[in-house]
């Protein structure tokens, strides 16, 4: 079995989610947010790509139910 994790640079992950390098920075610091933590390699920032979308998958279904109410 292949358990190789996909890990995404953090200026991707900004862009992905149209947002800053900042914010993303931001967003790893708030840890009420739960946003996944980055991996760091060569003093770069990496995060698993399978943690960014179960946080975002969470993050929606959580807007949604807010917004139902």
């Amino acid at each position: 079995m292949d358990h190789e994790k996909k890990l995404k640079r953090a200026p991707d992950v900004a862009r992905s989610f149209g947002v800053s390098l900042r914010s993303i920075e931001r967003w790893v610091r708030d840890g009420s947010l739960g946003f996944p933590q980055p991996v760091k390699i060569n003093r770069r920032n990496y995060f698993d790509a399978d943690a960014l979308e179960d946080w975002k998958t969470r993050r929606l279904r959580a807007s949604a139910g807010q917004a139902a109410r």
